[in-house]
């Protein structure tokens, strides 16, 4: 069977394959290197939403911090994501008056959703996140008697300087499911 194939191909010619065809193929470290669209915050969410979040408050939250950021920027439209387009993003987010921790939750969502954009070929580049420090709540009462024991009535965050000597309960008449700090009380531990 081998002949009579070797036979029927004999009237053949092949051409010779050292005649300077070659193919390469180029690739980045990230993957192959393609044609990128523009795209905006709004569009990379739209399209990433329910493969990145499950339904539910948090996803609604995120949807929110999207679209704040979007507006931030104008829903400019972008190849690749800028470390100075984030700054102006932290920056504008620092005007409004959100603290360390809030900006540190916009800016994972953020984060998350262009890593998605990144690895699917949206973008081709991505800044570097840096989480914001931590802030310490010093309560109103610790600034005002200096190194003395907070008397836990100014209404203070949970990281409060002082906290070390109170603790944090639930009173029996709050909801089920309290938002957060919903019937809380700052009391004195034992």
């Amino acid at each position: 069977m081998g002949r009579d194939a070797e036979n029927q191909a004999g009237g053949f010619s092949f051409p010779d394959m050292r005649s300077g065809y070659e193919v390469s193929y180029s690739f980045s470290p990230q993957g192959p290197i393609g044609v990128v669209k523009e795209t905006s915050l709004a569009e990379l969410l739209q399209r990433y939403a329910d493969i990145l979040w499950e339904e539910g408050n948090h996803k609604y939250n995120v949807k929110a911090f999207i679209g704040e950021l979007d507006e931030i920027l104008f829903g400019a439209r972008f190849a690749t994501f800028s470390q100075d387009m984030l700054d102006r993003l932290i920056g504008a987010l620092r005007k409004r008056g959100n603290s360390n921790a809030t900006i540190n939750r916009k800016m994972a969502a953020l984060s998350k959703l262009l890593r998605k954009a990144y690895k699917m070929g949206d973008i081709h580049s991505l800044p570097e996140f840096r989480r914001q420090k931590r802030e310490r709540d010093v309560c109103a009462s610790w600034k005002l008697m200096k190194n003395k024991s907070c008397s836990g009535r100014s209404g203070t965050a949970r990281n409060c300087i002082c906290s070390s000597q109170y603790s944090w309960s639930t009173p029996a008449h709050a909801s089920a499911n309290p938002s957060p700090l919903n019937g809380m009380m700052f009391m004195k531990a034992e």
